[in-house]
């Protein structure tokens, strides 16, 4: 080995056994001491277990140490079950305690002002905590994942808690916030599935991003000097300024919300998926916001942008724009009129309304977001209109009723996901002046059985049509067949058990341009197709209009008989008795 590298290994290790070294341990608990005569519980080489008493003092070589802090992890991870701390004690550090399992109960003693970041976070089996009256701050996810804290209070004087504090608290179920604390930062009591109760201080100006985003029990959100509300309310008090994104999304009960005057800032999605709000109001006098006309929304004055609405809400003529998560899982919504200048829909606008049955886009709309109708499950049609240019991903996600849907020639970009399992979709003819269809965006839709892709196709993402077990027919006008991705038609078959699967290229016919059939059968995965036909426009006809011979009977792809022509390819059968498969593109 070499000498220098030798030598410095040997230093470092001198080093990492300097840091035990300099650890005390005293009665089975080790400490760091100071030329102050304070002591700070620490870790050391063996691992606490069970049950921990700290002393107030503690003697090393004759000389008394006050015992002041429990230092940085010194505790964590290891199986204590209780811990009893001195008077003395002024600082818990950050991470003391975390990922304590097996501890059940704690009480910090009146002397601590300062609680540290992650302090108890991940102690599954702590019921209770007392905080006492000395502590200003507490850090972040001090509490985190401490599943079986059932309450908690917070006393007066306390003005700092921080980010995800008591996040993933899921048997929580009330908290009290002290009049002292005028800030509730971002994801403080994020994921507390069961919190049903939280009081907070008049003063209060602030409250974070996703501060309460998942409390799906949230019951009721006052001042401690409100009165009793006989319904779910949000009630927030009049010094509120700032409301962060989905500060409140998710909590499912609440029935009434009130804007005060003074809330000039609200987050994107703020009060989304709060599916029961029947009524919302905002104040008036309040500069930036407004409900105009009883219209049951919050609207933003200066912009005219809706930003959020519920089952209720009437939208006013002079809204242009739908803002983010605006009407975010509004279940027993079924339908709404939206207003003729609207020029956006946002991203999430619409997602995940399972009630809505039918919507009328208005012909001015320019942008729809990301989301913005996935798993809207009763819609069965929806026309796009003309100046729409790009179909977000995830746009029309699991929209299981979809049956038809017309995209116009001014659509150039299909998104990722964007017709993602909508079942009910039986024929898809993609305009012309469409250039790029986005990764699986029309995969699992099972009840496709043709395609047609226009000429003007650049680019087809990879598993764009993955496992469509029901097609029959691509029809391609692309007349220079250009590569794919191996996976883009292909079939996943799973077993009787679901535990394995098998994929599979498509069994559909691949209909190609006159000219054009040695090109597709040398271009990947063009080539992958067992039936390849060449010159299907040659059979491309207006059959309403055919004078020649009648027409007998009607079939789609299936063989199922239609009474009217579909979309694809149809099966004609005439009065003269022969029989053609026609495209159809009305």
């Amino acid at each position: 080995m070499n000498i220098k590298r030798f030598l410095l290994l040997f230093v470092m290790g001198i080093t990492s056994l300097s840091s035990f070294a300099l650890a005390n341990l005293i009665d089975g608990i080790y400490y760091n001491l100071y030329a102050d005569n304070t002591a700070e519980v620490t870790n050391g080489w063996v691992k606490y277990t069970g049950e921990i008493t700290i002393p107030t003092t503690v003697t090393n070589k004759g000389k008394p140490y006050t015992v002041t802090k429990i230092a940085n992890k010194a505790f964590r991870g290891t199986t204590i079950t209780s811990v009893s701390m001195p008077n003395s004690l002024m600082t818990i550090g950050d991470e003391a305690f975390s990922d304590c399992k097996e501890l059940t109960s704690i009480s910090i003693p009146e002397g601590v002002i300062s609680i540290g970041n992650s302090t108890f976070s991940g102690c599954e089996a702590l019921t209770s905590i007392s905080i006492p009256e000395g502590v200003t701050s507490i850090g972040n996810s001090t509490f985190y994942g401490c599943e079986a804290l059932t309450s908690i209070s917070i006393p007066e004087g306390v003005t700092s808690i921080g980010n995800s504090a008591f996040a993933g608290c899921k048997n929580l179920t009330k908290i009290s916030f002290p009049q002292s604390l005028t800030t509730i930062s971002q994801e403080t009591c994020y994921g507390c599935a069961n919190l049903k109760s939280v009081l907070i201080s008049d003063k209060l100006t602030s409250i974070g991003q996703s501060a309460f985003r998942a409390c799906f029990e949230l019951e009721t959100f006052k001042t401690h000097n409100s009165g009793i509300s006989l319904l779910p309310t949000i009630s927030l008090p009049e010094s509120i300024e700032i409301i962060g994104e989905r500060a409140f999304q998710s909590c499912e009960p609440m029935v009434t919300l009130k804007i005060p005057t003074n809330l000039t800032n609200i987050g994107a999605g703020a009060f989304s998926d709060c599916p029961n709000i029947e009524s919302i109001v905002v104040e008036s006098g309040n500069n930036t916001y407004d409900s105009r006309n009883n219209c049951n929304a919050i609207i933003h004055s200066a912009t005219n942008e809706l930003i959020a609405g519920c089952k209720n809400t009437i939208i006013p003529t002079d809204v242009t724009s739908i803002g983010e998560s605006a009407f975010s899982s509004c279940y027993n919504m079924n339908s709404i009129e939206l207003p003729q200048g609207l020029t956006n829909i946002g991203d999430y606008a619409f997602y995940n309304c399972l009630g809505l049955t039918s919507l009328d886009i208005p012909s001015n709309v320019k942008n729809i977001g990301d989301y913005a109708f996935a798993y809207c499950q009763g819609l069965t049609s929806i026309d796009i209109p003309h100046g729409v240019t790009k179909i977000g991903n995830y746009t029309f996600l699991y929209c299981k009723g979809l049956t038809s849907i017309d995209i116009p020639h001014s659509v150039t970009t299909i998104g990722m996901f964007a017709f993602a399992g909508c079942n009910s979709l039986t024929n898809l003819d993609l305009p012309n002046g469409l250039e790029t269809i986005g990764l699986m965006a029309f995969c699992a839709c099972e009840g496709l059985v043709s395609v047609v892709l226009p000429n003007s196709l650049t680019e087809i993402g990879s598993q764009a049509f993955f496992s469509i077990p029901n097609l029959k027919s691509v029809i391609s006008m692309i007349e220079e067949p250009f590569k794919i991705g191996e996976y883009v038609f292909m079939n996943r078959i799973y077993n009787e058990d679901q535990t394995s699967y098998t994929d599979t290229f498509t069994s559909a016919t691949l209909y190609v341009p006159a000219g054009t059939k040695e090109k597709y059968e040398s271009t990947a995965a063009w080539n992958k197709f067992e039936n390849i036909v060449e010159g299907i426009e040659n059979d491309v006809q207006d059959i309403l209009t055919d004078a020649k011979t009648e027409v007998i009977e009607r079939y789609n792809m299936n063989g199922q008989r239609i009474a009217t022509p579909v979309n694809g390819i149809n099966i004609i059968r005439y009065s003269d008795g022969s029989t053609k498969k026609v495209m159809v593109r009305q």
